[in-house]
């Protein structure tokens, strides 16, 4: 890829990989990483857009980490 897939334009700085929490039709919840292309054009609008973390899934991610699982 020579460019953005967003803007079309830029050059490509890399991908910023963010874990999150998907629930599928059946209500089971799976674990996904959403991958954003960052570019010098587009990534300063794309950081004004905060993401609020799923509070459920990071009690139990902290949780494991105190039982030392992470």
């Amino acid at each position: 890829m020579t460019g953005c897939s967003w803007c079309r334009s830029g050059v490509l700085l890399g991908f910023l990989r963010l874990p999150g929490v998907w629930t599928n039709a059946v209500g089971a919840e799976l674990r996904v990483v959403d991958e954003v292309p960052l570019c010098a054009d587009c990534v300063w609008h794309w950081g004004d857009q905060p993401r609020r973390p799923d509070a459920v899934a990071l009690a139990g991610e902290l949780e494991a980490w105190r039982r030392g699982e992470l």
